[in-house]
């Protein structure tokens, strides 16, 4: 049997478990400094927007588009990037080759020199065998066979000229064939994430890296679309944020209207940007409005938007 202090213990416990309950009840919300506590969004509904949330406004998740294996990455997530850095290389050494190679024929002119000096000299030799045939000293068909080489030495110079534009053609098909092994940032954002090591094999639609761009971001809201009628890019936008300390309410631009809506849901998509100086990681909470809200919200704008 339990002695009265062991049947204490399990009430004891209830007990304070029950005094646990209203500090995680639904809608509680409570200030500490300047902190705002929630535990849901009921705050947001005086606000009047639409839910949705941020985005950066460019995301690539890029790859090798041949089979190769990774020999360098300069990069780690969350490091800047400037658009043309190299980012990521795979086993180029032999296509590298191909274009030192390439390179050379492409930006040497020998082979068009040496046709000119052939073409001046057949030219030379067919001049003074029309001066000896004037002075009947060279048989007609002697001349006829230097006027055609001569012909021929300026048919060998337009193929040697042509061959040249024909090397800075390959010059160009093999360091398109080089780029296949290189990842390069295509805009200036940061690294989100590097997927593989180096010394990984990967194969052609495997990713390796991504990059995105989270200022300005984006929003892409399923407005209805009675409330979407007479939206145009360029008009303004105020945006509710749920911020790492409190709400912000920034001002946005509406950059995108579909032309189209959705007859099943009675939405209509619009893309709004919005700066985002501060590095807020995209994925935050949002709601989005296209109407002036109140001056309650306004109090909270965000001081870059203030006028």
């Amino acid at each position: 049997m339990r002695t009265p202090a062991q049947q204490f213990v399990p009430i004891a416990i209830a007990a304070a478990l029950v005094g646990l309950v209203p500090a995680f009840s639904t809608g509680a919300s409570s200030q500490q400094g300047d902190r705002l506590i929630r535990s849901d969004d009921s705050w947001a509904r005086s606000f009047g927007g639409i839910q949705s949330f941020s985005k950066p406004s460019r995301d690539a998740i890029m790859g090798f588009s041949v089979p190769t294996r990774v020999t360098e990455h300069s990069v780690i997530g969350g490091q800047r990037v400037k658009a043309g850095d190299l980012l990521v290389r795979g086993q180029d050494a032999e296509q590298l080759a191909i274009v030192k190679q390439t390179r050379m024929r492409a930006e040497t002119d020998a082979a068009i020199r040496r046709a000119e000096k052939q073409s001046e000299l057949a030219g030379i030799e067919y001049g003074r065998a029309k001066d000896a045939f004037d002075k009947d000293a060279m048989a007609l068909n002697e001349v006829e066979r230097y006027r055609v080489t001569w012909e021929v030495a300026e048919i060998d110079l337009e193929i040697a000229k042509m061959n040249a534009q024909l090397e800075l053609i390959r010059l160009e098909q093999a360091e398109a064939l080089l780029a296949r092994y290189r990842i390069i940032a295509p805009f200036d954002g940061q690294i989100d994430q590097v997927f593989v090591g180096v010394g990984r094999s990967v194969g052609d639609t495997e990713p390796v890296v991504r990059v995105v761009q989270i200022d300005p971001v984006w929003i892409d809201v399923r407005a209805p679309t009675k409330q979407t009628i007479g939206l145009q890019t360029g008009t303004d936008a105020w945006v509710l944020v749920d911020g790492p300390e409190k709400p912000v309410v920034v001002k946005g631009a509406i950059i995108e209207v579909s032309p189209v809506a959705d007859f099943a849901s009675g939405s209509r998509r619009i893309r709004v940007e919005f700066a985002n100086p501060d590095a807020w990681p995209p994925g935050m909470r949002t709601w989005v409005r296209f109407s002036e809200p109140t001056a309650e919200w306004l109090d909270r704008l965000a001081p870059g938007d203030q006028e």
